[in-house]
């Protein structure tokens, strides 16, 4: 007997992070790319997920970092440790 598993769906403010929290984590980081360490005003910065939201990733303090756009582009929905 097959059992059919179906996810629910995910809400859009769960994957959103608020203006709040993406300050939070460009300050901790000091405006800072985690990736190449470019600093702000000198590049457009973004607060990305450690493990992509699409790989089950919660947006929460301990998984969210601060990527310039070049490097979170890049990156896309990789896994970086």
């Amino acid at each position: 007997k097959k059992i059919a598993l179906f996810k629910e769906p995910v809400k859009e403010e769960d994957k959103r992070t608020s203006t709040r929290l993406r300050f939070k984590i460009l300050e901790r980081d000091k405006f800072t790319c985690q990736y190449c360490w470019i600093k702000s005003p000198d590049v457009v910065l973004h607060v990305d997920h450690k493990i992509p939201f699409s790989l089950g990733g919660k947006t929460v303090d301990e998984n969210l970092i601060t990527a310039c756009a070049k490097c979170n582009l890049g990156k896309s929905n990789l896994f970086i440790t």
